[in-house]
């Protein structure tokens, strides 16, 4: 559960620095360094999500 909320998180800020290059051509440091955390997190949570899965398909 918490491997998909990783990705909704990294999703969302990677959709909000699209919307504010969008609009004002620019990208805020704290937007990108937001963006990096998150798709890091993501990525470091693909193991565990990758076992637990593997747990409830054995079931």
């Amino acid at each position: 559960m918490l491997s998909l909320l990783n990705a909704a998180k990294a999703v969302l800020a990677v959709e909000l620095g699209r919307e504010e290059w969008r609009d004002n051509r620019a990208l805020c440091a704290y937007c990108q360094v937001a963006t990096l955390a998150s798709a890091a997190s993501a990525v470091l949570a693909l193991p565990e999500a990758r076992r637990a899965l593997r747990r409830l398909l054995s079931r």
